[in-house]
């Protein structure tokens, strides 16, 4: 009912969406272990997501697929940013 083909699924939208956006907002500025925690949160939490719907405990929903990439993706998007604007550029080099 009102469903809309996409070229990538809802979950890899959701991927896209927060690397992209974490690395253009660079916020929250995470420490190693509180990036690898979120991380490791945010994985289980898809994965128990994915499990669920396998075993039929609920429907394909692409709202919930949309939020659990960006909860993943999030945080390493943040620190890409974060680490792409403090690298040393290498354009100006002589």
């Amino acid at each position: 009912m009102g469903a809309t083909p996409l070229a990538v699924c809802a979950r890899c939208s959701g991927i896209y969406f927060g690397l992209g956006l974490g690395a253009v907002l660079r916020r929250p500025r995470l420490s190693p272990r509180a990036l690898r925690a979120w991380v490791i949160v945010g994985a289980s939490l898809m994965l128990l997501d994915v499990a669920l719907e396998e075993q039929g405990m609920h429907g394909g929903w692409p709202i919930l697929r949309l939020l659990t990439g960006v909860l993943l993706s999030y945080p390493v998007g943040a620190g890409l940013g974060a680490w792409l604007t403090r690298a040393p550029s290498v354009a100006h080099r002589p």
